[in-house]
């Protein structure tokens, strides 16, 4: 969906050549961190130094603080204030109020609050971002100049109009690229993915000399599983272990499903040692809950095994590092199965 350009009543302020050519570059603009720091830059060229974007996470019925700009409060401080403290309870009432005479409306502020001690500020103008009939978010804005000139405003509410139609166009970019990365069953990223993300994140430790931990994980006997119980029951298994990675690791690390049964996860930032508990502590989940989703009877019991490779002392190429760590799998396997291993790679070839 793009913005409608003809819908959208531009005042003679907007007819400004830079103005447009700044709307038309926000909208053209596929990435939603860049859209949303273009309109912050507008807004600020607009007399508007001080502003933060809020998007509406329609599963959840929250508001998030996507973006914050000219604020000299601690950021995380600012973000807890503006969500918890009353901040995103007033930006939806006024966002959700049947509309007046102008979308802009103003929220006073406590003198007590952050912003009014820190900031110096009485009152936060709030916007609401919607085409259509979908609500995308708001976005609050400050000028030590109060009340704003009218036409100030409105040069805002043209500049809202566009931003909202941008964000809604990098949301669906966001989706149909997602969609290609993803794994359908278990939610997790592909094998494709991971083969442009593990280059990347060795580069990364490289750069800024970070350690780094490549885990692989395999299901045991996931053949047998499937001949007994069946292949719909093999794929409740598959996507349950989607969602325990999901739910265990740190937000920073990254999980795919590599092929069939067996799965890949990128430990960022990440000490082999502390990797191993980690791991260790994801095949006692893994087998506790799998086991579970298999049989809630408790008959039937499904574990893992998992492999470790550290960079850089295992590996610093992908080719070495993800063979050192399919070694390590094989021989957690080797061994057993249901356990976790790593030895270092003292292979000549191994950098």
């Amino acid at each position: 969906m793009t913005t409608d350009e003809s819908a959208v009543q531009v005042k003679p302020y907007s007819s400004d050549t830079t103005f447009m050519r700044q709307l038309q570059t926000m909208v053209a603009t596929m990435d939603m961190d860049s859209v949303l720091t273009q309109f912050m830059e507008l807004l600020a060229s607009s007399s508007f130094p001080k502003s933060a974007i809020f998007l509406f996470d329609e599963r959840q019925h929250i508001l998030q603080c996507r973006a914050l700009r000219g604020f000299s409060s601690d950021q995380a401080l600012l973000r807890r204030w503006l969500l918890t403290e009353g901040g995103a309870t007033a930006i939806m009432t006024e966002i959700t109020s049947p509309a007046t005479d102008s979308p802009v409306t103003t929220i006073t502020l406590s003198p007590e609050s952050i912003l009014s001690i820190q900031e110096e500020l009485s009152s936060l103008y709030c916007l609401g971002l919607q085409t259509e009939q979908q609500l995308w978010g708001a976005v609050l804005f400050a000028t030590h100049e109060t009340p704003a000139e009218d036409a100030l405003l409105d040069s805002v509410i043209v500049a809202s109009r566009f931003a909202a139609g941008a964000i809604q166009n990098a949301f669906q970019f966001g989706q149909t690229r997602l969609q290609t990365i993803t794994d359908p069953l278990t939610g997790l990223y592909n094998k494709r993915y991971f083969k442009q993300s593990l280059p990347h994140e060795i580069a990364r430790a490289q750069r800024y000399s970070k350690p780094m931990t490549l885990m692989m994980i395999d299901i045991d006997h996931f053949k047998q599983l499937n001949d007994i119980y069946g292949h719909p029951k093999g794929d409740q298994v598959l996507s349950a272990l989607g969602s325990i990675l999901h739910e265990t690791l740190r937000g920073t690390d990254f999980s795919f499903r590599y092929g069939g049964e067996e799965f890949a996860v990128i430990l960022p930032e990440t000490r082999i040692e502390h990797s191993f508990t980690v791991a260790e502590h994801l095949r006692s989940t893994l087998q506790e809950r799998l086991s579970q989703q298999l049989n809630p009877c408790g008959q039937g019991k499904v574990t893992a095994s998992l492999g470790l490779a550290a960079f850089p002392h295992d590996g610093a190429t992908s080719e070495t590092l993800l063979k050192h760590a399919d070694y390590c799998l094989y021989k957690a396997k080797h061994q057993g199965r249901n356990r976790v291993y790593w030895e270092m790679n003292t292979m000549e070839d191994c950098r």
